[in-house]
């Protein structure tokens, strides 16, 4: 890519973090401001000033002689040396007068100075222009006056979140407003004034070309120059020949790029959504995950893992976007439905990166409620496993990416037949995890009986007739044996009819959600059916589920507080023989009992 060509236009955008690391080819390791040093001294500019600082406190920042000499000419032969006094001895770094004084001195710098390159953050260029327009549009049609023959460009230095500048670039009255047919950036004016809702940087990025530089992305030669300097700096006596370095290189580009490959190996790197090559050096820099990554090298072969498009080069930090961040992809959606959870699991890294993408326009406070209450849903499937209101929350997540962040008066109703059905299906699950709980209690309790059934069959073999007379304590104990395995049946005939009654309400929750879906899909296509009549049906279907699990949970309460009171208040002595027959007629069903029967 050719960067910073002034021929290209006068105004830049280099999304970048000061603090972060970047790499030359010769492997030296630099902060912001020195790799683009490099870069545009490369590129031929003979100075180079950065200007940052807020609040009235400015600095410049000159990093060559050349660039210091410039300077001290310009503002000698002007006339406002004593305005620019140096801080230190090498006379590096100047501050610089408040914000109105400051932009008439830049754009008498840009009126003298040749092959110039301004690097200014962005905030500080709002602060120094954005309460004077007539000075900036005085700046921006100096620039764009004097560039063929001077040469002069301006970089603007954004944070690669979207907190940072989102602010700036949709202000359609400030620092890139269109004013009079000029624009600092005509881009970003042309976005403003179309008043559409586009994926913002994205849209830079296309429209600006070249002048829109992302030094955040993880490309594979950024990789590369990363792994090359920590083997060298920190892991000089580690084997790795170039073929290894660059197999390890690609795998964790791969890494970063591929969500399939991320899930098969767990976080063998840092989470590093924002770009940031210091987060990489130091995984690499740590021996044991240097090991786990040559490990995963050697047994996966990276074309099974396809590269994903779905990396956000610039984050939004609104709060649909660091939700759905939190969200994990429940692994029910791999063993259950293999085929349709892939695609459910595509569906999901597709709508996470629609709502990681920031816009030019902020979603709507209504429908921004219901799209966070629709993403608490997706949270809970997600950690429940619930696959399936996992995917119909997906669906609804997706039509409100759809309906481009807007909301309509006539859509309230949908969402609230959309929440209904979240809640029907929540409670589906609900019943299903409660009827195969009741299932692994009969089995458990079976299987207990029958242990007991075997115990006390071979006691009495050998008691003859005192089996009930309580005198021994092997007969007293052949007596708690008997009146657990008759308390064991009761439960386990409870817990039978407890499990049909649920699987029938389970039967009767999903008809209402198959209706209630049919109802509402056929709004669209004028059917005419009478969703809110389905609606208050559902509604109804959820009231008397809500009841009739209280009443379930009660019952079986009070069963396990009458088994525990059964085995703790045993009488010491007892002559009552209906427990044998109740024990024998236990023992005569069977026969109809085939779980007892298993082992």
């Amino acid at each position: 890519m050719e960067r910073f060509q002034a021929q290209k236009g006068f105004a830049h955008l280099v999304f970048g973090e000061s603090k972060d690391s970047y790499i030359l080819p010769g492997l030296v390791r630099l902060e912001l401001n020195g790799y683009l040093y490099c870069l545009l001294k490369k590129r031929g500019y003979q100075n180079v000033f950065f200007i940052s600082g807020l609040d009235g406190s400015f600095r410049l920042e000159l990093c060559d002689q050349t660039s210091r000499e410039t300077y001290q000419r310009l503002m000698r032969k002007s006339g406002f040396w004593n305005h620019f006094s140096p801080e230190d001895g090498q006379e590096r770094s100047y501050a610089l007068p408040d914000g109105k004084e400051l932009s008439k001195r830049l754009i008498n710098i840009l009126k003298k100075s040749k092959d110039t390159a301004f690097v200014v953050r962005l905030d500080t260029f709002a602060e120094v222009f954005g309460s004077n327009l007539p000075e900036l549009k005085e700046f921006v049609r100096t620039g764009q006056k004097y560039l063929e023959q001077s040469g002069n460009v301006l970089l603007l230095q954004l944070p690669v979140t979207a907190g940072g500048s989102m602010k700036y670039l949709t202000d359609s009255k400030g620092i890139f407003s269109d004013m009079d047919g000029l624009s600092l950036c005509p881009e970003v004016a042309l976005i403003q004034s179309q008043g559409h809702n586009v994926k913002l940087y994205e849209q830079l990025a296309r429209d600006m070309g070249e002048r829109c530089v992302f030094l955040n992305e993880m490309t594979l030669e950024r990789i590369r120059l990363a792994v090359a300097y920590i083997f060298v700096t920190t892991h000089p006596d580690w084997s790795w020949d170039e073929p290894q370095l660059a197999s390890l290189s690609a795998f964790v580009h791969r890494w970063y790029h591929s969500a399939a490959l991320r899930r098969r190996t767990g976080p063998i790197l840092s989470e590093n959504a924002a770009g940031r090559l210091e987060t990489l050096l130091e995984d690499l820099a740590d021996e044991s995950r240097l090991l786990s990554l040559r490990q995963w090298m050697e047994d996966v072969e990276l074309e099974q893992y396809p590269l994903d498009d779905n990396r956000v080069l610039v984050q939004s930090d609104g709060l649909l976007a660091r939700k759905i961040k939190q969200i994990r992809i429940p692994e029910e959606l791999y063993s259950t439905r293999p085929e349709q959870g892939k695609l459910a699991v595509g569906k999901f890294h597709q709508l996470a990166r629609e709502y990681q993408t920031p816009r030019s326009q902020p979603c709507d406070p209504e429908l921004e409620k219901q799209l966070m209450q629709c993403l608490f849903s997706l949270e809970t499937a997600a950690n429940k496993g619930d696959t399936e209101t996992f995917e119909r929350a997906v669906k609804f997540l997706t039509a409100g990416v759809e309906r481009d962040f807007r909301y309509q008066e006539s859509e309230r109703k949908i969402w609230k037949y959309q929440q209904t059905i979240l809640r029907l299906s929540e409670d589906a699950f609900k019943l299903e995890g409660l009827i195969h709980e009741d299932t692994d209690q009969i089995l458990l309790h079976t299987r207990s009986k029958k242990e007991l059934i075997r115990q006390i069959e071979a006691e009495k073999s050998t008691m003859g007739s005192g089996i009930l007379r309580g005198v021994t304590a092997q007969e007293h104990a052949l007596s708690v044996k008997m009146h657990e395995a008759v308390d064991l049946d009761k439960l386990i005939d409870n817990r039978t009819r407890s499990r049909a009654v649920k699987q029938e309400r389970r039967n009767q929750c999903l008809t209402t959600l198959h209706d209630l879906e049919l109802a509402v899909g056929s709004l669209g296509l004028g059917i005419g059916r009478d969703v809110e009549a389905v609606y208050r049906d559902a509604l109804n279907a959820m009231e008397r589920e809500a009841v009739a699990h209280q009443r379930s949970e009660t019952t079986l309460q009070e069963l396990g507080s009458s088994m525990d009171f059964v085995m703790q208040e045993m009488p010491g002595k007892s002559d009552d023989t209906d427990l044998l027959e109740e024990y024998e007629k236990m023992l005569g069903s069977l026969e109809d009992e085939p779980l007892i029967l298993l082992d």
